[in-house]
């Protein structure tokens, strides 16, 4: 299947991306997943909802395949919940359990390349090991 083109849709019309003005309809991009380096495609339908849809500028490509995607789905929103709860006053320093699981999701957050936590994860080791 085919899918058009409509850059009037897109954030900014005026910049191309991966296609200059000729380009009349999306095509498959080659990607590597940053996590698992796994080669996949960035599929001209999922490109359509992306730029046209979701807003996201058409230079943008994901960097985790669907499956790493899909576990950090799993992941981001439980960092959100502790970092939210720790600001909040929620958590403290006494619910080591809490803060073990939160570091724990830190470290594995890493291979993700979403965001770093380096910080976070010395402040979590400290506190555990008073």
């Amino acid at each position: 299947m085919n899918y058009h083109i409509d850059r009037s849709k897109w954030q900014k019309p005026s910049y191309g991306g991966h296609y200059d003005e000729r380009a009349t309809e999306y095509e498959g991009i080659r990607c590597k997943c940053q996590r698992c380096e796994v080669s996949f495609v960035f599929e001209p339908e999922e490109q359509k909802r992306q730029f046209e849809s979701l807003g996201r500028f058409p230079f943008w490509v994901p960097g985790l395949c669907a499956s790493c995607q899909s576990e950090w789905e799993k992941i981001g929103p439980k960092l959100k919940r502790f970092e939210a709860a720790w600001q909040n006053k929620k958590l403290e320093a006494s619910d080591q359990d809490e803060l073990k699981e939160w570091l724990k999701l830190i470290e594995q957050s890493t291979s993700y390349r979403k965001k770093d936590y380096g910080s976070r994860a010395n402040m979590l080791r400290k506190l555990l090991s008073n």
